[in-house]
Formats: structure tokens, C-alpha cells, sequence
């Protein structure tokens, strides 16, 4: 955390960080990751970075923030199928239909929703 304090600017510090939080594991690196976000949201690698640290956290309690992600980079497919891969590590899989849909339903790229393979992600594209 005081590492990204000091260099809050510096994409490449943030991205390290998310990395680096990711590998630890720990619920507690998820404030560190909101704030990460916050300061640099446009940037697709450093968002890429959180989502995938988000899923290596694993607590749903980052759900929110991947939703945040998506809304902001939903035409990025890169960014987009790691935030899929985080929310399948977390647990949201289609025994949650109702939060499912409500993620389809903010993802705009169609090569995410290709990659989700399943017919509430596939319909969007049909119509």
C-alpha cells in the first residue's frame, strides 16, 4: 500500500501492485485495489491487473469492482475475459443466474460474451 501511495501516478507501479497483491491472496489487498482503480480506470493493463488480482483474492466482496471494470472497458476483449476469468475463480458461475445475467447484461464486446459460452451470454448476439 505506502508503495502505491508514493507513486499513485505511475501505471506501472499500480499494475506491479495489483500483481503483487494477487499473489499474496489476501482480502485486506482489495481496498488497495479499489483505490488502484480509481486512479488509473482508463488504463487497460492496469485494469487487467486488478481483475486478474481480484480473482486470485477470490471473495465476492470484489464483485462490484469487476463490475466497474467491465462498464469502463466493455468494448476491450482483454480486459473482458479477465474479468470473466475472475468472477468464475470467485464463484460466480450459473448456479447464480440472476447476478449472471445482471454481469451479461453490462458486457458489450461479443468476444467476451463468446467466451462465456452459455445462452444468456450467446443471446445478446443473436438479436
Amino acid at each position: 500500500k505506502d508503495i502505491f501511495e508514493e507513486h499513485r501516478n505511475n501505471p506501472n507501479v499500480a499494475e506491479a501492485v495489483a500483481r503483487a497483491l494477487g499473489e499474496i491472496g489476501e482480502k485486506e489487498g482489495i481496498d488497495v485495489l479499489k483505490g488502484i482503480l480509481e486512479e488509473h480506470m482508463h488504463n487497460p493493463v492496469v485494469a487487467w491487473a486488478v481483475a486478474w488480482a481480484l480473482g486470485e483474492i477470490g471473495e465476492r466482496d470484489g464483485i462490484g469492482i469487476l463490475k466497474d471494470i467491465l462498464r469502463e472497458h466493455k468494448y476491450d476483449p482483454f480486459v473482458g475475459v479477465a474479468v470473466i476469468e475472475a468472477l468464475e475463480k470467485i464463484g460466480l458461475r450459473l448456479d447464480d443466474l440472476e447476478k449472471f445475467e445482471e454481469i451479461v447484461s453490462s458486457i458489450s464486446s461479443p468476444c467476451v460474451l463468446l467466451f462465456l459460452r452459455h445462452p444468456i451470454a450467446i443471446k445478446p448476439l443473436l438479436s
